[in-house]
């Protein structure tokens, strides 16, 4: 019989990697079972590339235009500073698309997140496991806020670059546009670094929504989204009645879509609708991106830490509402 080395004799159970811990595999719970979270972005990144080839297929020849001399010397006049700023404009244009998408995929997520749970009862088996309520609402958390946003922005940088390269393709061989200038790395990275700022700003700003629409999944008897729209309408209708204002309705509205006239100069909200600014797109990030003012923002912070009493309370309702 070979003798048993004593270092080769495990002394306890292997430690769990990154990749296999139990909050990690939560998260990959979430991807499993909520296939909205990239199937919206690759829909609308879909949608985005078949609408601009059937566009370049109406358009038809295009070689017409260098007989325009007016619009010929306007093409030919761009400088790299104006390249910058069509290709910013293109690239805000296409991610705004990916926005809204991410909005109404948050909002259903969240709102179904924790009544899913406890509607087919499997809230019974995770409380089984050696996962805490906390981990729980936690990692429904980071996707709502983190994973989905990622997979929107994911989502409008490949649609940024399959649109680009179809229509390179259709003015490539008519010389009115420089390509070597249009797909110049300086050209295409202050767009990237708007809308990538863009989505942080915005996975920040949404914390607070996210977490109240998490609060009410964890504890609407039923129709979750139902009672996440009636409370609101019912605080802001008694508020009118009795203060004559609209305190409530606004922040609601404010939280649901001001993340971006938050985060930009020249982005404005009227009531269910955000505007960019005609003069608002610039050369630079610095010109229209105000991280710095974004960032120490009170109503951003102010946000954060009602979110974390909102999600507090969520832990709270996990722990003890009684399932059986």
């Amino acid at each position: 019989m070979n003798a048993v080395v004593a270092n080769d004799v495990p002394t306890g159970p292997a430690r769990a990697g990154v990749l296999n811990a139990p909050f990690t595999w939560l998260l990959r719970r979430e991807l499993w079972e909520s296939k909205a979270i990239w199937i919206v972005p690759a829909i609308v990144a879909g949608l985005l590339l078949i609408s601009t080839l059937l566009a370049s297929l109406q358009i038809g020849d295009i070689e017409g235009l260098k007989t325009n001399a007016d619009f010929a010397d306007k093409l030919g006049s761009i400088d790299a500073d104006g390249y910058v700023r069509l290709v910013s404009a293109f690239q805000v244009g296409v991610a705004m698309a990916f926005y809204v998408a991410l909005m109404f995929v948050q909002l259903f997520y969240a709102v179904d997140a924790l009544y899913s749970d406890r509607r087919d009862r499997s809230v019974l088996f995770w409380k089984s496991l050696p996962v805490s309520d906390a981990q729980t609402v936690l990692s429904k958390l980071v996707t709502a806020v983190v994973i989905i946003p990622v997979f929107a922005w994911l989502g409008a940088f490949v649609a940024q670059i399959a649109i680009g390269l179809v229509v390179s393709a259709k003015v490539g061989g008519t010389g009115l546009v420089q390509l070597s200038q249009l797909w110049m790395p300086t050209t295409w990275l202050p767009g990237m670094g708007l809308t990538l700022y863009g989505t942080l700003a915005d996975a920040i700003w949404s914390v607070p929504l996210v977490a109240y629409l998490l609060l009410v999944s964890a504890l609407a008897p039923r129709s979750p989204f139902m009672w996440a729209t009636l409370i609101p309408l019912a605080l802001g209708l008694v508020e009118r009645i009795a203060f004559k204002t609209d305190y409530v309705l606004h922040t609601f509205t404010v939280r649901a879509l001001g993340a971006l006239p938050a985060a930009f100069n020249g982005v404005e909200q009227h009531g269910m609708s955000v505007q960019l600014g005609r003069n608002s797109m610039s050369t630079s990030i610095d010109g229209i991106a105000r991280p710095a003012a974004f960032f120490t923002d009170v109503e951003v912070w102010a946000g954060l830490a009602v979110a974390a009493l909102l999600i507090a309370a969520t832990i709270w309702a996990r722990r003890y509402r009684d399932e059986t």
